[in-house]
């Protein structure tokens, strides 16, 4: 993928490469160029580099994806590009053979913002019952 692109794969997807030398850039799949890949799903296997390769601003958001087999790991990363997915835990350590950047330390997973709270306005309505009750003619 290059060039802004999007990957969704959803399902029992199979993606497998075999190439006969050792190349870090013969990933299963390459996301390059501000690219993003949203994985759901399925098995990235056999590849003589990474599982996925991730360059030049791109990210990958990884979910219950397999990634048996292959020779130099299962996501690569340069220094530009991220990876959000259940492959890190929420203290941030990464699984052997993930080599990436995350935008934060919580991995991946749903987090829910806390409900706001309203503030009590008691106070307030009080002190302007006083001042009614200070201002008004009797």
């Amino acid at each position: 993928m290059y060039g802004e692109s999007q990957l969704y794969m959803n399902g029992p997807n199979l993606i497998s490469q075999k190439r006969r030398q050792r190349d870090p850039r013969s990933a299963g799949i390459v996301v390059d160029g501000n690219s993003e890949a949203y994985l759901r799903g399925g098995t990235i296997s056999t590849n003589k580099g990474p599982g996925i390769l991730a360059l030049v601003n791109s990210s990958v958001d990884s979910v219950g994806v397999a990634y048996p087999g292959n020779c130099e790991g299962m996501i690569a990363c340069d220094s530009s590009a991220y990876l959000v997915g259940d492959l890190l835990s929420p203290k941030g350590a990464r699984a052997r053979g993930v080599e990436c950047r995350t935008p934060h330390h919580l991995g991946n997973g749903e987090r829910r913002a806390a409900a706001p709270v309203a503030p009590d306005s008691r106070p307030q309505k009080n002190r302007a019952a006083q001042y009614k009750k200070f201002a008004s003619r009797k």
